[in-house]
């Protein structure tokens, strides 16, 4: 159920990067978009 919670977070990344550097992006950039995203990927990994 949390997985299926931040998918759609991830899904917003994979619309403006790929998913490889999604994850590498969002920590480089955290004044980006995916600023939200950005917190949710670190729990991914």
């Amino acid at each position: 159920m949390t997985r299926a919670h931040k998918q759609p977070a991830l899904s917003e990344l994979s619309d403006q990067h790929d998913q490889s550097n999604q994850s590498t992006l969002s920590i480089s950039s955290p004044k980006k978009k995916g600023v939200t995203s950005k917190n949710m990927i670190y729990e991914i990994s």
